[in-house]
């Protein structure tokens, strides 16, 4: 990167930290350019995700952000989180805790890693101590961060029926694939969302949730539908969608697919067959009654 971009860059975030209160502590021995990297993700997007989730009128309380190494990321937190967590955001709303050697091995960079708990952390400290649902944070996390690319859609269409919201209101399982299906179901309910209510709904659910002590009656408040109706035509719009692909992409479905194919594929191999034959007598007549 142009040095003289990189310092525009670090002055920004520092601007920035001045309204995202976030203190950096590094493990002794990591990466220097792991915090770097952590505050250009702030300077660039972070200030644009606090502007959309952080009410005017709450002033954000400081947030600690851990990076840690592997060896003690899993010390600290391991019989804690499933084998899979890199990244958590403590339920305080206060605290980030990163394993920065292992996030390059996974799907996110740590950019990404470090705004998707961001967005945790902003999402908790404006619904203050009031709960919100699993699909709607970790699809917020996702959607904010960056992380959503065209095949998290297609891998949880082709993986079989979408879940429903109701199983994505607990925590996510600890087993790697049905965890990263649950994600992407989640992603799929919050675009389904701002397409729906737009992209404003995200920050005033968290705010309202607060002022109404409870996310149910905030998400009725603002769009005068039920969770529940929601969560049905949510159901329903995956089906009309994304059913047709789940349908013939199934095995019975393939199977019978690749029959038909091989079926035609015969038939049409006798027709030319008999076809090359049919010329070939012809000709062969033809030839007789020319020498005859």
């Amino acid at each position: 990167m142009n040095k003289f971009l990189l310092v525009i860059l670090l002055f920004i975030a520092a601007t920035a930290s001045a309204s995202i209160p976030i203190q950096f502590i590094v493990e002794e021995g990591l990466d220097s350019s792991a915090e770097q990297k952590c505050r250009e993700a702030l300077a660039t997007t972070g200030s644009e995700i606090y502007n959309e989730l952080m009410p005017g009128h709450l002033q954000m309380q400081p947030v600690k952000c851990y990076l840690l190494t592997a060896d003690t990321f899993q010390r600290e937190l391991g019989n804690r989180l499933p084998d899979w967590g890199v990244g958590v955001a403590f339920p305080d709303g206060k605290t980030i805790v990163i394993d920065c050697q292992t996030a390059p091995d996974v799907r996110r960079g740590l950019d990404e890693i470090f705004l998707h708990e961001l967005v945790h952390i902003l999402l908790m400290q404006s619904a203050l101590e009031v709960r919100l649902p699993h699909w709607f944070h970790e699809g917020v996390a996702q959607k904010l961060s960056g992380e959503w690319r065209v095949k998290d859609t297609l891998s949880v269409i082709l993986s079989g029926r979408v879940p429903s919201l109701y199983s994505l209101d607990k925590p996510f399982p600890s087993n790697a694939a049905w965890a990263d299906k649950a994600y992407r179901a989640s992603l799929l309910a919050v675009n389904f969302l701002e397409q729906e209510y737009g992209r404003e709904i995200y920050g005033q659910l968290a705010a309202e949730s607060a002022f109404t002590g409870d996310f149910r009656k905030a998400f009725y408040n603002l769009t005068g539908d039920t969770l529940d109706e929601f969560a049905h035509r949510f159901r329903n719009k995956m089906k009309i969608k994304y059913g047709w692909l789940v349908f013939i992409t199934s095995w019975p479905t393939m199977f019978v697919i690749l029959a038909v194919v091989f079926a035609a594929g015969a038939i049409r191999k006798i027709i030319q067959r008999k076809q090359m034959l049919a010329a070939m007598a012809d000709y062969e007549e033809d030839e007789y009654q020319e020498f005859d």
